[in-house]
């Protein structure tokens, strides 16, 4: 793998330029909650398109900026593995051997998950 260093990413940036590297931002789900319907999940923190500046087009392609949670970066990861297809993340239930024996329980489904503020 080839390191890319600050520089080069600014300048994809720049190369980009505002409203393509804004697509891309929202395209990998980048300031929208997951399709994980998760109780409370954040959409993260991302300008909206008229407040780029150059400062900003500096500082984005650096992860500085915005704001992304951890699942959301999940889902880019998994859409990069993929080729560029894009999958919704789930949580496991359990994981279960080859005869169907349950190993280990996991987290519940989103749907049963509850809102633990008042």
């Amino acid at each position: 793998m080839q390191v890319v260093d600050e520089q080069h990413q600014r300048l994809v940036g720049r190369e980009l330029g505002k409203e393509r590297f804004d697509h891309y931002l929202r395209a990998f789900g980048f300031g929208q909650t997951t399709a994980l319907q998760f109780p409370g999940e954040a959409e993260g923190i991302m300008l909206a398109l008229q407040d780029y500046n150059d400062t900003s087009m500096g500082s984005m392609p650096i992860g500085n900026g915005i704001a992304v949670t951890a699942m959301q970066m999940l889902d880019v990861y998994m859409t990069i593995a993929n080729g560029g297809m894009t999958r919704p993340p789930r949580l496991l239930a359990a994981t279960v051997d080859a005869e169907g024996v349950v190993l280990s329980m996991g987290v519940l489904p989103a749907e049963d998950w509850k809102d633990s503020n008042p």
